[in-house]
């Protein structure tokens, strides 16, 4: 019996796509897949590498002057390859997702993507190919059983001695006031709905650990909206673009809020304003680790 994996059921549905199209019911992630949500994406990885203080935490920076083969799991419309293979020119940057949502011909000549699907492995790649893996913000693409197959294969892929990084967002909001908190809920009750483990975040240091690797360290970052300037700015629009992008979605689960423009207008108000004066903070994760040298 053949079953379908989520990348030919994305080719499967290509034909009868909507301006803004969204992955069939059957697969976790629930953000637009035709390049809608692009233009987000792109404005979120600025944020991250403001309020990160750059684009990783695991001590590859000598490797990657020298030339490295790395992977970027999961990497959308390609944003993080790209700014990394201009500033690492020696070094070479592999994309990979299952929407076909980045560049195809306008890229730097040492950064490629290939359409994968991370939910049925085999990763196409051999063990030991790459030097250092970078994953970021999956918590809303992936289910428990995901999970569980992903990062032991991502040790399968990463060479001895090689560096694997995770960055995600956890189902914690700090300091949420009512509007807010029910705008978040919207968000991850949406994604749990569709399987994903939003809180995966938490658990990453022992899903490492027990897929053989070493060194870990964690680093947690509480990430402002709406407030602590500029970046705060850039999460805020972030958050409310995605509720905008949701907005069908959750008008189904919640007709009484959101079927009410009025009502909704308010909670959107509320949700800046809450932010503001609560110093409301959604809690990040960063998580590396080494396999172990041969």
């Amino acid at each position: 019996m053949h079953i379908t994996t989520a990348s030919e059921r994305i080719s499967n549905d290509s034909s009868t796509k909507s301006p803004n199209s969204f992955m069939s019911e059957d697969i976790v992630y629930l953000m637009p897949t035709d390049g809608q949500d692009n233009d987000r994406i792109h404005s979120q990885h600025w944020a991250l590498k403001l309020a990160l203080g750059g684009n990783y935490d695991a001590p590859v920076k000598e490797m990657l002057e020298d030339g490295a083969n790395v992977l970027d799991s999961g990497c959308g419309p390609g944003t993080w390859s790209m700014e990394m293979s201009e500033t690492y020119p020696q070094s070479k940057f592999h994309g990979i997702d299952v929407a076909e949502v980045f560049p195809q011909q306008i890229k730097p000549k040492n950064c490629n993507f290939k359409l994968v699907d991370l939910t049925a492995p085999p990763l196409p790649y051999a063990d030991d190919t790459f030097d250092y893996i970078h994953q970021r913000l999956l918590f809303a693409a992936l289910g428990d059983q995901h999970w569980d197959s992903l990062i032991p294969e991502l040790h399968r892929l990463v060479k001895p001695g090689g560096w694997v990084e995770m960055q995600e967002t956890d189902d914690v909001v700090v300091n949420a006031g009512p509007s807010t908190h029910l705008c978040m809920e919207h968000i991850f009750e949406i994604a749990r709905g569709r399987g994903a483990n939003t809180a995966v975040g938490r658990s990453l240091k022992s899903r490492i650990a027990d897929a053989g690797f070493v060194n870990i360290s964690e680093r947690i970052v509480d990430l402002p909206l709406n407030h602590g300037g500029k970046i705060g700015e850039l999460f805020c629009d972030d958050m409310k673009q995605a509720l905008t992008t949701l907005e069908a979605a959750i008008l189904q689960r919640d007709p009484e809020n959101w079927g009410d423009a009025d009502i909704r207008k308010k909670h959107l108000d509320n949700f800046d304003t809450e932010c503001t004066q609560n110093k409301t903070a959604l809690r990040f994760r960063i998580v590396i680790g080494q396999k172990p040298s041969a």
